[in-house]
């Protein structure tokens, strides 16, 4: 999708009033300071596409003990990056995130997608432009994906309407809440499109079509707010908080196939049998070797556990005792040779 027709369907959006004690709106461009991070994509080194770490949403009886984030949004050619400093327990990271492709912030406030979607408040929105104070944005591509049409679902948001706050998981059936959270009855029936199979939808019953619910391989499970005539006014919530609303030729649609997965638990990988040191009286710098460059990261805090590699010269290949971080296999991340001098420690 070009940028050119994005800015020529959203010309006619006026600038939104900033709201108060959000931040961003001062400022040409967006920029968040202390903003739990939801771990919604990998963190890259900056100023390349090289893959660098995943910074885990992390809650412990209600509070989070995650990282926070204080980032900007920049363009990069043709991406937008978010680019900052990724804080937790025990360590800092400088990096940066491909929000044009990765859907990261969320909604403040509900909005209008085109003529069929609604972006709900705290639903998952990308970036696809930075501009003075506001950006242009979409759904996520599996947000998307219910629902197919020419007019591209975007919308034109002031900073201060862009979060990047984590929230707490909630228990029950999501989609049902989102069905409440639009404005429908939480009790609708359940209803789904067959897979491969895709039917026409208006936003009005017997009006012209505004786009398609398609299903692909799999069934696209929907509710039934209304029915009038052959036709049912269907409504599809998405994990990430957009919802399509539209009215369908009733008899497209079946009763529910097969009941809902459980979503699996995650499962935290117990740590490795390593030979655990501890610097209580400094930080170490955390460096990566790039091209014949060594280039600094990020930092361990003074006393955070660590594990050192073995590599020749002035620095160590090294593994952290953090549960938040997880840093690319793919990569090696360093810390200087002396390192190896700390006292041993437990974790």
């Amino acid at each position: 999708m070009s940028r050119a027709l994005l800015l020529i369907i959203l010309a006619s959006c006026g600038a939104r009033a900033p709201v108060p004690g959000r931040e961003g709106t001062t400022e040409p461009l967006c920029w968040w300071r202390n903003a739990r991070w939801d771990d919604r994509a990998t963190l890259l080194v900056r100023g390349t596409q090289v893959p660098l770490a995943r910074a885990r949403a992390r809650w412990s009886d209600g509070a989070w003990k995650g990282a926070s984030t204080t980032a900007v949004l920049r363009r990069s050619g043709d991406s937008v990056m978010l680019e900052g400093e990724w804080t937790g327990p025990g360590a800092a990271l400088t990096a940066q995130v491909d929000v044009g492709n990765r859907a990261v912030f969320r909604a403040w406030e509900p909005r209008r997608l085109g003529a069929a979607g609604l972006v709900l408040k705290g639903g998952y929105l990308r970036v696809k432009d930075a501009l003075l104070g506001r950006a242009l944005v979409l759904p996520s591509e599996e947000s998307l994906a219910p629902f197919q049409s020419e007019v591209p679902a975007a919308a034109e948001l002031s900073c201060d309407v862009l979060s990047l706050s984590a929230t707490p998981p909630v228990a029950g059936d999501a989609a049902r809440a989102l069905v409440a959270r639009a404005g429908f009855s939480s009790e609708a029936p359940e209803q789904e499109l067959p897979p491969n199979v895709s039917v026409p939808a208006s936003a009005v019953q017997g009006g012209p079509t505004v786009g398609l619910f398609a299903a692909k391989s799999a069934p696209v499970r929907g509710f039934v707010v209304e029915q009038r005539e052959g036709e049912a006014r269907l409504v599809v919530p998405t994990p990430d908080g957009v919802v399509w609303v539209g009215w369908v030729t009733a008899e497209a649609l079946q009763k529910p196939t097969s009941p809902l997965p459980e979503a699996p638990g995650e499962v935290l990988a117990s740590a490795p049998q390593r030979d655990w040191r501890s610097c209580k009286d400094r930080e170490l710098p955390l460096t990566i070797e790039l091209q014949g460059r060594f280039l600094q990261v990020g930092s361990l805090q003074a006393g955070t556990p660590f594990s050192v590699g073995a590599r020749e010269g002035d620095h160590r290949e090294v593994a952290l005792g953090l549960d938040w971080l997880e840093l690319s296999p793919r990569l090696q991340v360093l810390v200087p040779a002396s390192a190896i001098n700390c006292p041993r420690a437990e974790w």
